[in-house]
């Protein structure tokens, strides 16, 4: 059984669960910014991960983020495949009419690795994976290498085609 491995190149950017009984771990921004009033924009975390083919990440905002900040999750559930190498963005988007500022390692996300179900493929056989995080800038940089993929590792849209 292959594990979930996640990434990181500064500890402070590390996901967390905040109770023991949590289902999902809490993501952080890895920048300082500010929307204006009904603007978009990608938000780095400033993870990366592996995990297993038959498993996916699911991004969701956290239950608090709206009233808290004034902030959503654009697209209510991000789904990262199995063979995405490149950092989680977090697309966020200001839904009030005043600019709002969010400072570094704030935690706005959280993430669920979850199994899924191919025709051709029974996940139970294999078992649960577990998580392993890592802290390694060099491991960082060179992520899409030393774990390659068919994919890009740019970014969101990585298999849109034009």
């Amino acid at each position: 059984m292959q594990n979930i491995l996640i990434c990181t190149y500064d500890e402070n950017l590390l996901p967390e669960k905040k109770t023991p009984e949590a289902i999902a771990w809490d993501i952080k921004t890895s920048i300082d910014f500010t929307l204006e009033p009904w603007e978009l924009k990608l938000i780095p975390s400033g993870i990366k991960t592996v995990m297993p083919v038959w498993w996916c990440c699911k991004i969701y905002a956290r239950s608090s983020l709206p009233c808290k900040t004034g902030l959503m999750l654009w697209n209510s559930v991000a789904l990262i495949d199995s063979d995405y190498r490149g950092e989680y963005f977090l697309q966020i988007y200001n839904f009030t009419n005043k600019p709002i500022i969010i400072e570094k390692y704030t935690r706005l996300c959280q993430l669920e690795f979850a199994p899924h179900h191919w025709w051709d493929h029974n996940f139970w056989s294999e078992g649960i994976p577990s998580i392993e995080m890592k802290v390694d800038k060099e491991e960082y940089d060179g992520f899409a290498e030393k774990y390659p993929s068919e994919r890009w590792a740019w970014g969101l849209w990585s298999t849109w085609k034009m």
